[in-house]
């Protein structure tokens, strides 16, 4: 994959610490020339244009023709409930996949149910990068365990994306209730008397 990150935006309003553009302020929007100049640049740069690759089928910088691009630049996003972004890694406690959830710049303290079912789906979607992370067996794939902060999620997945099916039959999530507490509670007798006197009381 060759991935190429452009921006929307002159600055920004978020202080990402893993992003230069976040130490400065916003100071405007892009316009769609300026965005759209990113990328015609970057071909420029690597000679990834049609007539080029055809002359060349292999990069001349000796890295890679773009494939992707992501675009930086939400805005402040910190009221919103979207966009929805996961951070996917290899598991280390024997899950299946590792996820930090973002909602949107929030990472989630566990992980919720609608984020499962799709890093789930995901992982069985051939070119993805969660199933180049967690690649799953043929459907029905079963129990897929996901690592996060809290713990771990669970979900009994059956998907099926191969030989041109797009289908996801299940993904029945495996609840993890348990019990928070146990004990005594200490009643006034002015506020209930308790069994036996209620007895005593009818007899």
């Amino acid at each position: 994959r060759g991935t190429l990150c452009i921006s929307s935006q002159v600055g920004c309003t978020l202080i990402c610490t893993f992003c230069h553009t976040g130490t400065q302020k916003l100071v405007r929007n892009l316009t769609a020339g300026e965005i759209a100049a990113q990328v015609m640049t970057a071909r420029d740069r690597v000679k990834d244009w049609p007539r080029d690759i055809e002359a060349n089928p292999n990069p001349p910088l000796g890295g890679r023709y773009i494939t992707n691009i992501v675009l930086m630049g939400m805005g402040d996003v910190s009221k919103n409930v979207v966009p929805k972004i996961a951070l996917l890694a290899q598991p280390r406690q024997g899950g299946t996949i590792r996820s930090r959830y973002f909602v949107p710049e929030t990472c989630h303290k566990s992980h919720p149910v609608t984020g499962t079912v799709c890093i789930s789906a995901a992982c069985a979607i051939p070119g993805t990068l969660a199933a180049e992370i967690a690649p799953l067996k043929p459907a029905p794939q079963g129990m897929v365990k996901i690592e996060h902060p809290s713990g771990m999620i669970l979900i009994d997945l059956d998907v099926d994306f191969t030989n041109g099916k797009e289908e996801l039959r299940r993904a029945a999530l495996v609840r993890t209730a348990r019990r928070i507490f146990e004990g005594l509670v200490n009643v006034p007798s002015n506020i209930w008397a308790g069994k036996t006197a209620a007895a005593k009381r009818a007899a």
